[in-house]
């Protein structure tokens, strides 16, 4: 702690600011600061919209994707796995049309390759 007979001893110079050591503020620190400002609202507004706004991997499911015909799933549930079923069968046929038209396109390389030497 400050000692009181120390501070009643400080006379007004000691507080006295010499001001002429303070630089002046420049355009660059004026941006610079309205800059920093601008980015912290940004990252509040970030931050509070994780608590917020909902989960948007709530809403990709399907309501009762979980559940089995026997609990009570609804006509919908099953129609929307059916769905999900045909969507996983086309990608597999998809990836299976790419994977044999890269295959034919290597053989023809493979061939051309054969006949040039």
């Amino acid at each position: 702690m400050l000692d009181k007979a120390f501070l009643d001893n400080l006379t007004t110079e000691t507080f006295q600011v010499d001001y002429s050591l303070i630089p002046e503020e420049t355009l660059f620190d004026k941006i610079l600061y309205w800059v920093l400002i601008v980015c912290g609202f940004f990252q509040l507004f970030c931050i509070s919209s994780l608590f917020f706004l909902p989960d948007p991997t709530e809403h990709s499911q399907p309501r009762g994707a979980g559940e089995n015909s026997d609990t009570g799933a609804s006509l919908d549930d099953t129609t929307s796995s059916s769905i999900r079923a045909e969507d996983k069968d086309k990608l597999r046929q998809r990836t299976a049309a790419a994977q044999h038209q890269k295959q034919t396109k290597r053989n023809k390389q493979d061939k051309r390759k054969k006949k040039t030497q």
